[in-house]
């Protein structure tokens, strides 16, 4: 049996414990009725997306304003011991590190402790200052936020995503601390003038993850800690091997032969900032719904607690972006990609309030968290919008963002949990 036909198998039994119901389907209320219809479409579609992809586990959880209505799990987190894929499976959540370090940066620019538009070299003095065509140019913070300072990417000499090709990707070496980590990348030239153009590179969070130590006086890990310790975020931290992580999932991937393999063991001390963080969907909501509530927070507002972020401040998070150049009306903000204008999947009137979003592509892992509010203020209090954490177990399992728009497409519909 191959691995993909192996997956639906894999997959059936969560489908039917969300589609069985011994009283029978028409004894339930209608709003019981809408809601198990709107749990089953979603699980149609993970399952689909397992199939297509070959996907061993997928955890998955949707938020509506600010509350939790469904998280789960589909196939499993350890395929060689049949341990299952749950809404606890932690996994490496990847490039969405990337959002949570620019909410670490908003946070020291609220507090005066960083200055976005200063040289890079006035939080982190060894690295070099560059040239582009022979002239001295300035790299700053907010250009390492919008991947516009001309840093390159991972090395490659061609598409395939082997080990030999994609060596940097694979990289196995601890680095002590993440001044260390810019040994890999500080001496190389710059592949565009700084703020000319958009290029997406993992290493230009590195160098900010270091800008971010010296202004605030404190390890990356402590930044994040003092994070997700406030958020109650629990299940996040740096993906270290030695570490015993309950809930902790194998990773996978398709060697040249389309066989399942494990994916070889990995160090990301050398991105611990820009995809080197473990998490669930559980923390990944907690984290979404924070941002939710901040932004629709109005600095008149009464409402209780007080925002992660204050109301300007997730302005410049979630405005102003440079085009990602990847789809049409798509941006790339503060460590987030969002479409202002984004249309419902079935056509209709454009959501004004947009969506923002962060995907993911680690060692033998993909991801996703997106952001749709519904509007551009508190209700009675309450943040309102969808939320949607995807997390799979697999390398390069691709088109996770169309099912978390789809999926958000399926909740979005003024749902309330029963």
């Amino acid at each position: 049996m191959n691995w993909r036909r192996f997956c639906i198998f894999a997959a059936a039994p969560a489908v039917y414990y969300f589609s069985s119901n011994k009283s029978g389907i028409s004894d339930q209320p209608n709003h019981e009725r809408s809601f198990n219809a709107k749990k089953l479409a979603a699980e149609k579609a993970i399952k689909r997306y397992m199939l297509l992809n070959g996907v061993p586990g997928v955890s998955v959880g949707v938020s509506i304003d600010g509350k939790t209505v469904w998280r789960s799990g589909v196939g499993f987190s350890d395929v060689e011991q049949c341990v299952p894929c749950t809404g606890d499976t932690v996994m490496r959540i990847a490039s969405i590190s990337k959002s949570m370090t620019a909410v670490i940066t908003a946070q020291l620019v609220e507090n005066e402790k960083l200055d976005v538009d200063a040289p890079v070299q006035n939080y982190v003095p060894s690295f070099p200052v560059k040239k582009f065509d022979n002239e001295e140019v300035k790299i700053t913070c907010r250009q390492l936020l919008t991947h516009t300072s001309g840093i390159r990417h991972y090395k490659s000499t061609n598409d395939s995503k082997t080990e030999e090709n994609l060596k940097e990707f694979y990289a196995n070496e601890q680095f002590d601390n993440v001044l260390d980590s810019l040994k890999m990348f500080q001496d190389d030239d710059l592949l565009c003038k700084p703020g000319s153009k958009y290029i997406y590179t993992t290493f230009g969070y590195t160098l900010l993850s270091a800008a971010l130590e010296k202004a605030s006086g404190k390890k990356f890990e402590t930044l994040l800690m003092d994070l997700t310790g406030k958020l109650g975020m629990n299940n996040t931290r740096l993906d270290k091997n030695p570490d015993i992580v309950p809930n902790r999932a194998r990773y996978y991937k398709f060697n040249g032969s389309n066989k399942l393999e494990n994916t070889p063991e990995v160090n990301c001390s050398y991105k611990w900032g820009s995809g080197g963080i473990l998490s669930n969907v559980a923390d990944l909501l907690i984290f979404g719904n924070s941002l939710l509530y901040s932004y629709q927070y109005q600095p008149s507002s009464t409402a209780s607690p007080k925002p992660l972020l204050k109301s300007k401040t997730m302005k410049k998070l979630w405005s102003g972006g440079v085009p990602s150049e990847a789809v049409s009306n798509e941006e790339y903000y503060w460590g987030w990609f969002g479409r202002p204008k984004i249309e419902r999947l079935g056509g209709g009137a454009p959501n004004r309030t947009g969506v923002y979003f962060h995907t993911g592509a680690a060692v033998g892992a993909s991801s996703i968290l997106l952001i749709r509010p519904t509007c551009q203020t508190l209700v009675e209090n309450q943040p309102t919008g969808t939320c949607v954490a995807i997390l799979a177990n697999m390398e390069s399992a691709g088109r996770i963002a169309q099912l978390a728009f789809e999926i958000s497409e399926i909740f979005s519909d003024d749902l309330k949990k029963p």
